[in-house]
């Protein structure tokens, strides 16, 4: 990764960023896998259906 990429030029602004941007990833991808089924076949992802 480039360091002309990161939105601040402060290093501990940047650290803080890095760190949001990863948790944001993280509660994406476990939303994904929480929520999301890839089916019988193991293709494509299908919303799981919810059961109360």
């Amino acid at each position: 990764m480039r360091l002309d990429r990161f939105p601040f030029t402060d290093f501990q602004a940047n650290c803080v960023w890095m760190k949001v941007v990863t948790f944001a990833h993280d509660l994406v991808r476990w939303f994904q896998l929480l929520c999301l089924d890839r089916g019988q076949d193991g293709s494509g992802l299908q919303g799981a259906q919810l059961h109360y």
